[in-house]
């Protein structure tokens, strides 16, 4: 992303254009003079969706004209809630934001739960035996692995 961020700025500076014009629309126009300048890997709309959120959620960009269905209003309160009250950096609720668009896909959430069991399954003995050589017993490991 921040390779982006960098193309970007050039582009912006190149167009004449200021960081607060940086829209969807403006991210097309990016990628379409990558694309006729020759280059060979010009990430898809889709990338750009990232940093166009963050530069709005760090306020560089300003927030869209959407009309918003009542979870996305509800989202919205609760990150200036996250930033405002309880003082989290909007990188931070841009990750967790991340997150939760992550899990929505279901292979995603197989590999989120399944890649950690496994791991845990093939090295549970291992587990207990480190924690036999520093001075406790192992059990606890092998009771929650079952082991």
């Amino acid at each position: 992303m921040l390779k982006d961020l960098g193309l970007v700025g050039v582009w912006l500076s190149a167009e004449g254009l200021e960081p607060a014009q940086f829209d969807e629309e403006r991210a097309s126009a990016f990628l379409a003079a990558r694309r006729r300048a020759g280059y060979r890997q010009v990430p898809g709309q889709r990338a750009m969706v990232p940093l166009v959120t963050y530069l709005r959620e760090a306020g560089v960009v300003p927030a869209q004209n959407l009309a918003l269905s009542p979870l996305g209003e509800l989202l919205g309160q609760y990150r200036e809630w996250m930033v405002g009250e309880r003082g989290r950096a909007p990188m931070t609720v841009f990750v967790r934001r991340f997150l939760t668009d992550y899990a929505r896909n279901p292979v995603n959430v197989l590999l989120l739960v399944v890649v950690p069991v496994v791991f845990i399954v093939v090295v549970a003995g291992s587990l207990a035996d480190f924690a036999e050589l520093l001075g406790g017993t192992g059990s606890a490991v092998q009771t929650v692995t079952a082991g």
